[in-house]
């Protein structure tokens, strides 16, 4: 019983240690890709799922209505596809759904990032934008070691852009 015990301890702090891990590095990416668009208060970044609706406010400033992967979707809603996301996941049944959605939100975001470190279009980064929401991981390697300069925010060909 003791042993059971002490694995599961160490079980448990190994994956709190991963958690805190991931958080960290995802938070310091999030940070230098607001102080990069120029964003005031790039310490959002550590608020846990206010950091995603502020990412996708800032890559969707200026357009009336977002094309993502061939969905026309009007921009305040496109920001609030997190809590989409959060709902299906909640609802028993629904989990494949809400990953697909996901990883389709998440990879339209790291589109976005990429396109603007990248000054390109947005509909270039299709795929590494969905891999990087398999993989997280190329999503920090990307933009940690991207140069610390101003980006600018670039949109897709069929966004529908604000006059």
């Amino acid at each position: 019983m003791r042993q059971f015990l002490t694995l599961s301890g160490g079980f448990g702090f190994g994956s709190f240690t991963i958690v805190a891990i991931d958080y960290i590095i995802t938070s310091l990416t999030l940070v230098k890709i607001l102080k990069n668009i120029g964003y005031p208060k790039s310490e959002y970044a550590w608020i846990p799922v206010f950091n995603i609706y502020v990412l996708a406010t800032v890559m969707t400033k200026g357009i009336k209505s977002t094309n993502a992967f061939f969905v026309n979707i009007p921009t305040n809603r496109y920001r609030l596809g997190w809590l989409v996301i959060m709902l299906l996941s909640i609802i028993p049944k629904l989990g494949t759904l809400a990953l697909l959605a996901r990883i389709f939100y998440y990879g339209d975001l790291y589109a976005r990032v990429y396109a603007s470190l990248e000054h390109d279009s947005v509909d270039n980064y299709n795929g590494i934008g969905i891999i990087s929401a398999l993989v997280p991981i190329i999503v920090v390697i990307k933009t940690l070691s991207a140069p610390d300069m101003p980006i600018k925010v670039e949109h897709r060909n069929a966004d529908i852009i604000e006059l």
